[in-house]
């Protein structure tokens, strides 16, 4: 029961959500129209998650030549910590965990949703920012694809042999750089930030990911370093467009006269 939940986390919690969701409709009738936004939201999570993974799936037969010795011969500055965590994920068997932490972005952007909706807030944000994430995503994808020290080396994640840097035609998805898993943990930090409580659990679904990516041979060290700015740039973008979006309603809200009135009221008249 413990692997098959594990397995299927993302089915899991969706089912013990909209449990959830159904308690809330019944017992707060002044927030159901919002409870029905966010069901939907949940129902359709999984079925957005599995377009995804296809839609990735399709990238990697569309770009088959990768560029993951490049990316592995920086890491190998690092001393190799993909494959070093990599063991460790492998000796205390946590491939279940990792693939328990790699399947939790989609419920917890509905929970982000749901948050700021029963506290007041806008959601508008978190929807936002999550559709910019996948947006920009791909077309990084595609021109700088890489595919994860598992599907590069056969030996992962024990170390493997030397080679020369080159382009290879390496099997699975492009989604590499940078890694969409730390930047979504990344964003999730800074989303619950209006709530102290919630600051540690973020930062811990941070570190998690992290080891998670590099565990599991889904990325390097690399990727996460470079889905760093890629968050912030993320986030600037949406604060920014939210600011454009509230000066421009603003100025619509404002009738075209109220300025000509009040130049008119305070001008003073002309002594005698």
């Amino acid at each position: 029961m413990l692997q098959w939940f594990l397995n299927n986390p993302s089915g899991i919690l969706v089912e013990v959500f909209i449990a959830m969701l159904a308690i809330r409709w019944f017992r707060v009738p002044v927030d159901r129209r919002k409870t029905e936004f966010i069901f939907l939201g949940a129902v359709a999570a999984c079925p957005v998650a599995l377009l995804i993974q296809n839609f990735l799936e399709f990238l990697g037969r569309a770009v088959p030549v990768k560029y993951d010795f490049y990316v592995d011969r920086f890491d190998a500055q690092f001393g190799q910590p993909s494959f070093v965590v990599g063991q460790f994920f492998a000796t205390h068997h946590l491939a279940l965990w990792g693939t328990f932490v790699y399947n939790l972005p989609f419920i917890i952007t509905v929970a982000l949703v749901a948050l700021y909706l029963w506290t007041g807030r806008s959601p508008a944000v978190v929807i936002r920012v999550s559709a910019l994430l996948w947006l920009l995503l791909v077309p990084l994808y595609l021109v700088f694809p890489v595919s994860g020290p598992k599907y590069a080396f056969a030996s992962f994640p024990y170390l493997h042999a030397s080679y020369l840097s080159h382009a290879a035609i390496i099997p699975g998805a492009p989604n590499g750089v940078p890694s969409g898993h730390m930047a979504f943990s990344l964003i999730t930090l800074y989303l619950v930030r209006p709530w102290k409580w919630l600051i540690v659990p973020g930062a811990l679904f941070v570190v998690a990911t992290a080891l998670t990516a590099l565990g599991t041979g889904e990325h390097y060290l690399f990727d996460l370093i470079v889905a760093v700015p890629f968050s912030a740039l993320l986030i600037w973008i949406s604060e920014s467009s939210q600011t454009v979006h509230n000066g421009v309603a603003q100025q619509l809200e404002k009738p075209a006269w109220s300025g000509s009135l009040a130049a008119w009221e305070n001008t003073e008249p002309e002594a005698k």
